[in-house]
């Protein structure tokens, strides 16, 4: 079961516990293009993407995101999501493996709020890294304390497994 984490036991250099994704194939390709709607033929045709001087078709951009954020999001429970961005360097080609890691760079309280900073990527099955990201995440500050509507103002909420999702947040009223 997945562990809620807290700002006082995370510190610059922790990792973050790693995924590993099985080869990629060409039937996951298909299936996200599915999924997104995202039909280009560059990740679904060996012809086109010949054309284009590749050895074959590869993955997008946001299926390697979609891996990376996986691993976040199997991390980030009991905290909320503030940012993530990540950077392709290397394409994926089916048959790859993905190792997705990520390490802690920075914690910090900004008006009442923790806040951690994490490097993340994903590299082949050759060590190759594939892609570098960022995520900026909010996080209670102590186990077992949880999150005040002031942390959840901004961002996705990441509930333990099992628990029922709290209620959404109304906005507060703006004085006049």
């Amino acid at each position: 079961m997945e562990q809620p984490i807290d700002f006082e036991s995370l510190d610059k250099g922790t990792p973050i516990e790693g995924l590993t994704i099985p080869a990629l194939t060409r039937a996951t390709l298909a299936r996200f293009a599915g999924a997104t709607d995202d039909y280009n033929p560059m990740h679904l045709d060996d012809k086109v993407a010949s054309a284009a001087g590749k050895s074959s078709v590869f993955a997008p951009t946001s299926l390697v995101m979609a891996y990376v954020g996986r691993m976040i999001e199997g991390w980030l429970v009991g905290a909320v999501l503030r940012r993530f961005e990540i950077k392709v360097v290397r394409l994926v080609w089916p048959g790859d493996v993905l190792t997705c890691r990520g390490t802690i760079i920075d914690k910090r309280e900004e008006g009442g709020v923790c806040i951690i900073d994490a490097d993340v990527s994903a590299d082949n099955q050759r060590g190759e890294n594939v892609a570098n990201g960022l995520i900026i995440a909010v996080v209670p500050r102590a186990l077992g304390k949880g999150l005040t509507a002031k942390d959840l103002e901004v961002g996705i909420a990441y509930q333990p497994a099992g628990k029922k999702k709290a209620a959404p947040q109304k906005a507060p009223k703006k004085k006049k």
